[in-house]
């Protein structure tokens, strides 16, 4: 169920593809018409069907991370995780994208990886899930630094 205080939409929805498909169609309604935007910010959208969807995809950059947009590639795990993980199937979708990058040159092989709230102001991508890419070996502790261009 979607619910807002203008409102109430009931999602009878009975496979996990279905809900996940439902919320990416929410968000991008609620992105194109609310916000004006052209697309959703992030370059790739992650379900918790496993599946991986794209959004500004690997060419286009993004508008997730004031700042930042320019020099990194954004996914974001749909849903809260403040008090939860997300599922394997997620998790796993995560770890394929980013060694897709890295195959086809969109992420170099020694990228460092961030939360969202290393960059900016908010909570993302929640306790629970920071606290585990936290533990991942490309997570990088420090105050992201912007990369200087190669000559």
């Amino acid at each position: 169920m979607f619910q807002s205080s203008f409102r109430r939409l009931e999602l009878n929805c009975h496979e996990p593809e279905e809900i996940t498909m439902w919320l990416l169609f929410l968000v991008t309604l609620c992105v194109l018409s609310c916000e004006g935007w052209d697309d959703i910010g992030y370059n790739f959208l992650i379900g918790g069907d496993g599946r991986v969807y794209e959004a500004r995809g690997w060419d286009r950059v993004g508008a997730h991370t004031r700042g930042w947009n320019d020099v990194a590639v954004a996914f974001s795990v749909m849903g809260d995780y403040t008090n939860k993980l997300p599922n394997s199937a997620a998790l796993t979708a995560v770890h394929n994208i980013i060694d897709c990058g890295i195959l086809k040159g969109k992420i170099t092989p020694d990228y460092k990886m961030y939360g969202h709230r290393n960059a900016g102001t908010t909570e993302c991508p929640g306790q629970q899930l920071y606290d585990l890419i936290r533990r991942w070996p490309h997570f990088d502790p420090n105050k992201p630094v912007r990369p200087t261009p190669a000559s």
